[in-house]
């Protein structure tokens, strides 16, 4: 049911010739078991964020996102307790009329839901690039790093331009950016919740299929195995998440599903629990799992149904080894968790225990 990957001091996966030269593996005597677990763009800030990740067992780290020039974050607060009437489950509805959300948060780890309002936060490329390298060089030989990035639109100064032509030009240049880092495997952002769930760049089937090409097309041009992922949110209709796969799956390896909630927040008193700009913020937690869930199902489907080759990243709600296994039951190769990875300590370590005991068995 897994495939995992064991360090041993000769390398069985290399001929005889090849380990003779390249000797013993550096690596072997970490008694550590490769897993398909790992952390989302999000709580990796940056490469000692990502260092802590594979060194507490998190195997598939993702960088967060970056972009072409230098964005601030939101301001103070972004991380807020939210609570659902279930905690288990945000329904869509509920999230449209308002979900209480402070500084409260629950006892049981397994019920915490949280806002996420950073707002797509950048550090300039000249910082991200290198930190990305020293990131990168955190992995041991059975972990991977991924980096997180996506397109800024806005005025050109000086030119005239549209909306689309200003952002195709900027995934271009921030793709061609990302290239220089060494990472060999990308994820494109197309579902930040602070942008208002109507304004996500996957609700615009004709637009994010012309960017996803853009950018695999800057990718392996300059490196030529570069793997592509893209991040979306949740879709409701179905019919249309087959028709985003239609029009993405040619230039895509994966699929990295979902973001978060789009949710308005509000304190005790009914007023905007963040700030009077952000009347909603993306939720994640044990709330979303329901949707997280459902999307890697429809989307395995699809795969199966018509053969296609794409790789699914589940996420959402995964805040136990029962959480991991019910997303792996629903067709994730890969598996992460966000919230669950910032509040519960050594949830990795349950998941690898399970893991193991699931091997012993099969």
């Amino acid at each position: 049911m897994y495939n995992i990957y064991v360090e041993s001091l000769y390398d069985a996966m290399s001929s005889f010739e090849d380990n003779f030269k390249k000797g013993p593996n550096p690596n072997f005597g970490s008694d550590v078991l490769s897993i398909p677990f790992g952390i989302p763009a999000g709580p990796l800030l940056n490469s000692e964020y990502c260092k802590w990740g594979f060194e507490n067992g998190y195997d598939v780290c993702v960088y967060k996102t970056v972009r072409s020039s230098a964005h601030s974050c939101n301001s103070f607060p972004n991380v807020l307790s939210a609570h659902p009437a279930n905690p288990q489950h945000l329904s869509l509805e509920e999230a449209d009329q308002g979900v209480l959300a402070d500084s409260n948060f629950p006892i049981n780890l397994q019920e915490i839901n949280i806002s996420n309002s950073f707002g797509v936060p950048s550090q300039e490329p000249e910082f991200w690039i290198e930190d990305v390298k020293k990131a990168l060089g955190y992995a041991k030989n059975n972990q991977t790093l991924i980096l997180s990035f996506q397109g800024t639109g806005g005025c050109a100064v000086g030119e005239k331009l549209n909306s689309e032509e200003i952002l195709l030009r900027d995934i271009k240049k921030t793709a061609n950016l990302a290239a220089e880092t060494g990472v060999k495997i990308f994820e494109l952002n197309t579902s930040c919740p602070n942008e208002g769930k109507d304004s996500l760049l996957c609700f615009d089937l004709e637009l994010v299929s012309k960017v996803v090409q853009v950018a695999k097309t800057e990718l392996t041009s300059k490196i030529p195995d570069a793997k592509l992922f893209i991040k979306t949110a949740y879709f409701e209709d179905s019919n249309y998440l087959n028709d985003f796969v239609q029009a993405t799956h040619n230039f895509v390896d994966g699929y990295s599903t979902i973001n978060t909630i789009s949710t308005k927040l509000v304190d005790k008193n009914g007023n905007n629990a963040l700030d009077e700009n952000r009347p909603t913020s993306g939720v994640c937690g044990a709330g979303i799992k329901w949707a997280g869930i459902s999307q890697i199902q429809r989307l395995n489907v699809i795969r199966e149904k018509q053969n296609l080759n794409f790789k699914l990243i589940g996420v959402g709600g995964v805040m136990s080894a029962k959480d991991f296994k019910e997303y792996r039951e629903a067709g994730a190769d890969i598996v992460m968790s966000a919230t669950g990875a910032m509040f519960i300590p050594g949830l990795a370590n349950q998941v690898r225990n399970f893991i193991q005991q699931e091997s012993e068995f099969e």
